[in-house]
């Protein structure tokens, strides 16, 4: 084996010290990493909005960026404000009426009223015990209102606390959503360059990038704020107490593959059963399955599946598989890491696989 050259021992002493820096400058900017993210998430929301008052401003870039931004200024923070005290107040008068309807002997009246149907007492004794059904019902209804409120009383309490870290960075995110609204074309032609791969190749791969994650905000944002809409607005109509808050959480809840919106509303329809209130159990399961959970099925397939042509089932595994791995913030990534699997294949295939005639 020959020793290493002059030139070689330059080489691999240049990648070492690259690697060690940007190692380094990772653990610097770490803390910032999630400011950058939402404002990314933020940008790609309103990159048509910017486009549009680009074209405006006959291609004054400096002047469209601060208008765009103002925009999302005005429309993002007052939204964030309202929605964080209104659900951490109906969230504590959640908890309250969950602690004063949910009670052992309003429980216990509810499974008597129940013993009286005849077709109860011929699968009761064949399928499950009664009485342990009513402790377990009892001790978990109890323990999720109790979970409710603290979560409402933690998140008042530590927004409270928090206040000037929050401040901090709602003014970092500010800033990135102007700078990439600014800068974020130029920054993206800069990253390419030092990609080493065929120009055809990089264009193709960043073009694949931002439409996946392009369609994945839009479509997962935009069908989450119609389920949640939907969901509050008929939460409303049936006289539950806390509707925002509800409809809050099935905007939530609808990002998250499986369950989705059906984890808010389907307790509901089991609750006004059980009370007796027939109708209303009736309304919000065929209201809650029309208009809340199946437009997750129309909508996103369309937003999504459509636009970044990966297979809805895949789709669905990397939302599932990125929320569990990187929370919130994997209901994004795993889509455009599938994104990035396939545009990769598809390059491998061209380049390497290729058989020359």
């Amino acid at each position: 084996m020959s020793l290493l050259n002059r030139q070689q021992i330059i080489s691999i002493f240049f990648f070492v010290l690259l690697i060690f820096v940007l190692y380094q400058l990772g653990l610097i900017f770490s803390p910032f990493f999630s400011a950058m993210f939402w404002a990314a998430i933020l940008t790609f929301a309103f990159l048509p909005l910017h486009n549009l008052i680009k074209r405006l401003t006959r291609g004054k870039e400096t002047l469209s960026a601060l208008i765009t931004t103002l925009i999302v200024l005005c429309v993002t923070l007052p939204l964030a404000g309202l929605v964080v005290s209104t659900v951490a107040v109906q969230g504590i008068k959640m908890y309250d009426w969950v602690s004063t309807t949910v009670t052992v002997d309003k429980v216990r009246e509810i499974i008597e009223s129940i013993k009286t149907y005849h077709w109860f007492n011929l699968t009761e004794s064949r399928f499950f015990n009664i009485d342990q059904f009513q402790e377990n019902i009892t001790t978990y209804m109890l323990n999720v209102s109790k979970f409710i409120g603290n979560y409402a009383t933690n998140f008042l309490a530590q927004t409270t606390k928090n206040i000037l870290i929050i401040g901090v960075n709602t003014i970092l995110v500010i800033f990135f959503v102007f700078y990439f609204f600014l800068n974020g074309e130029r920054l993206a032609n800069s990253i390419k360059k030092f990609i080493p791969m065929e120009d055809k190749n990089k264009d193709g791969l960043f073009l694949k990038l931002n439409e996946t994650l392009s369609a994945v905000v839009r479509g997962q944002v935009f069908t989450a704020v119609i389920q949640g809409s939907f969901g509050c607005l008929i939460y409303w109509l049936l006289g539950l107490p806390i509707p925002v808050f509800l409809g809050f959480l099935t905007f939530l809840s609808s990002m998250i593959p499986v369950t989705g919106a059906a984890a808010i509303w389907v307790p509901f329809v089991i609750y006004y059963f059980f009370i007796g209130a027939y109708t209303k159990a009736v309304i919000l399961l065929v209201l809650g399955t029309l208009f809340i959970s199946l437009l997750d099925n129309f909508l996103k397939p369309y937003l999504i599946g459509e636009k970044t042509k990966l297979p809805i089932l895949l789709l669905f595994l990397g939302i599932l598989g990125g929320l569990r791995l990187y929370g919130l913030t994997g209901i994004f990534l795993g889509p455009v890491l599938l994104a990035l699997f396939f545009a990769l294949i598809k390059i491998y295939q061209e380049e390497y696989l290729s058989i020359p005639k």
